[in-house]
């Protein structure tokens, strides 16, 4: 159950194990029954890793800058409006 200061907290199986960390819960009444979400461990390990080794968490880019959807619909275009490619990504 994810209860008020469970959250971030582990979600283990019956056996123990660690299979996530508690992120949220949706509730229509308020109270703590509801859908559960967890972040799984393979990708927890994965972002520990990275802190550890780079003091951050690295996600992968494009390596591009993108016009905001406005300007797509006020040209009449579909799609993305590449503006600019970032050197070194």
């Amino acid at each position: 159950a994810i209860n008020p200061g469970s959250s971030g907290g582990p979600l283990v199986d019956s056996k123990g194990q660690l299979i996530g960390v508690n992120s949220a819960i949706i509730t229509r009444s308020g109270s703590f029954s509801g859908i559960g979400y967890a972040i799984p461990h393979a990708q927890v390990n994965k972002v520990v890793s990275s802190l550890i080794a780079h003091g951050r968490v690295i996600r992968p880019a494009l390596g591009i800058s993108i016009a905001p959807e406005h300007i797509m619909k006020q040209l009449g275009g579909e799609g993305v409006l590449v503006l600019d490619v970032i050197r070194g990504k």
